[in-house]
């Protein structure tokens, strides 16, 4: 009998919570206490120079959690981050500098990021870069480098990529129509978009019944088990007890105490050092 999870919780937290906390849209306004307490410990953590702290308070502060919203210190807290080496404030800090049209040096620096990005195989910053140069509107217009990042996306699932070839090859703009091609790429991503659902059902109708029918599950003979998401406290007070731990075992620039020099080692009778990922923060979860 097939399972199908309805709703996936975010089974391993300590690996995802800092890199979803970073990203605004998670959070909206929010003046309770609640809210500006936990605004308030992410932002002594931000202070003390943890580089996930800083990119949640940027988060915070674009959208107004548990402190008025003020895009202009989000900008100074992403960039702070970023220079600490949060991949995730990096990106971020990449798609504002390309807001900046008035400074070309740092638009090209913004470009010059996202090539980093996407050469690591970030799909959405191949994605990003190909409608830069379909566009012309931040560097000279180039459809067949635009090409290139498309492909890059595509070949690791992107819909949006995968739809934006097709167009391409059977709207001719890359020299010659290929209908063929562009329904190969409809194809590959009509499961996750829409509109190349609807462009293969025009060009290919069999095509698309084929698939459906592929797709089509019976739900008859499928058990449903519910799993609820965790909801955004749960994340934050996980994320804080996570940067604690990784504070305290940072002994280059932070030690964890304010007692200078003053390691993990120092400080608690475990062997940090032979302590895994999952380990430090299941200790510390039950120690606090």
């Amino acid at each position: 009998m097939h399972k199908i999870i309805i709703s996936l919780c975010l089974a391993s937290l300590m690996f995802v919570s800092n890199t979803v906390l970073a990203d605004s849209s998670v959070f909206s306004s929010c003046s309770t206490d609640d809210c500006k307490s936990y605004f308030k410990k992410f932002k002594k953590l931000a202070r003390q120079g943890s580089p996930n702290a800083q990119s949640i308070i940027a988060s915070m502060y674009s959208s107004g959690y548990g402190v008025e919203a003020d895009s202009e210190k989000a900008v100074k807290w992403i960039k702070k981050a970023a220079r600490a080496g949060d991949k995730q404030a990096r990106y971020s800090l990449a798609l504002i500098n390309l807001l900046d049209k008035s400074e070309p040096s740092t638009v090209k620096k913004g470009i010059e990021t996202l090539k980093m990005f996407a050469d690591k195989g970030n799909s959405e910053a191949s994605y990003r870069l190909a409608e830069i140069y379909l566009t012309g509107d931040l560097i000279e217009k180039d459809i067949y480098t635009a090409e290139k990042w498309l492909s890059k996306g595509a070949n690791i699932g992107h819909s949006n990529s995968q739809y934006s070839l097709g167009l391409l090859y059977e709207s001719g703009l890359l020299g010659k129509k290929d209908v063929d091609k562009a329904i190969s790429f409809y194809r590959e991503a009509s499961a996750k978009h829409s509109l190349a659902h609807e462009r293969l059902s025009q060009l290919e109708p069999n095509a698309i019944n084929n698939i459906d029918n592929k797709n089509n599950i019976n739900f008859d003979n499928i058990e449903r088990i519910e799993v609820s998401a965790p909801e955004l406290e749960d994340v934050l007070n996980f994320a804080f007890k996570q940067i604690n731990a990784q504070r305290l075992y940072t002994t280059n620039v932070q030690t964890g105490s304010r007692i200078k020099g003053r390691s993990c080692i120092n400080m608690l009778s475990v062997n940090c050092a032979s302590m895994t990922n999952r380990q430090d923060i299941e200790y510390f979860m039950m120690a606090h």
